[in-house]
């Protein structure tokens, strides 16, 4: 009996129905993110962690680094150019100026060259679960506990 017990509390972790650290689900971490690629530019979406409480701020930034000679960005007018959606694909937030793209900012980037936009998200107590942040192509996860 007392196997049984251990049995079903050591797959219960495993598949994250007991709470772990700060409240949150146990289990696998947000997947990995995805970076975006197109020419010379490479993109890439952050969050500035990967695990948050319900109605505390998170910080988005959007990335655009040269790889090679021809990276030409249109730097946003505003906050960055991303949105929120759930587990389900169902958008959550996006920026109300979402990045309207300031055509005096175009630039060409040198090799090696990154530009960056931010934009913050004060979320409401949304339900918790799992979360995704896209823009430019690219797309990174997080947890709200």
């Amino acid at each position: 009996m007392r196997a049984a017990v251990l049995l079903l509390a050591l797959l219960l972790t495993a598949c994250g129905s007991v709470p772990g650290p700060a409240g949150c689900l146990g289990g696998l971490s947000p997947a990995a993110p995805l970076v975006a690629t197109r020419g010379d530019c490479t993109t890439a979406v952050t969050s500035d962690r990967t695990t948050y409480t319900g109605g505390q701020a998170i910080l988005f930034t959007l990335t655009t680094t040269a790889t090679g000679p021809n990276c030409g960005v249109g730097v946003p007018c505003g906050a960055a150019a991303v949105s929120v959606a759930d587990s389900l694909g169902h958008t959550v937030w996006k920026p109300v100026q979402m990045g309207i793209a300031c055509p005096a900012l175009a630039r060409l980037l040198r090799t090696g060259e990154s530009v960056s936009a931010s934009a913050r998200w004060q979320q409401p107590a949304v339900a918790a679960g799992e979360y995704s942040v896209s823009g430019g192509g690219a797309t990174a996860y997080f947890r709200i506990c």
